[in-house]
């Protein structure tokens, strides 16, 4: 399972076009869908996710938006809960556990071929 270090790494990797790019004006808010398969209540890798992007400077409320989806344990629920964040105009989505991953990534393939 990738670390969070590495999960972090990689939204940073995807963000920092969009807030080099853009010139002295301030820039919009990143905005990053989070999927879950656990409950809210429940201790995951959210924490120390959000942990590692206050450390690089990415606070939710100043310049980072987070929509969150929490399957409550109920996995038949992913695809549904990915298909809602995909409707959202998110810079990228962060899925927890593969069976997050393979909901979000099917809902953003048929966006990837157009």
């Amino acid at each position: 399972m990738p670390s969070i270090r590495f999960v972090v790494g990689l939204c940073l990797a995807l963000l920092a076009p969009l807030a080099f790019g853009q010139s002295a004006k301030p820039s919009p808010p990143h905005r990053v869908g989070l999927l879950s398969p656990a409950s809210i209540n429940s201790p995951s890798n959210l924490e120390g996710f959000l942990r590692q992007l206050r450390e690089y400077g990415y606070v939710e409320g100043r310049n980072l938006v987070l929509e969150r989806r929490f399957a409550d344990g109920h996995e038949d629920r992913l695809a549904p809960l990915a298909a809602e964040l995909a409707q959202h105009k998110l810079d990228v989505i962060v899925a927890f556990g593969p069976s997050a991953s393979l909901a979000a990534a099917r809902q953003a393939a048929p966006r990837c071929r157009s």
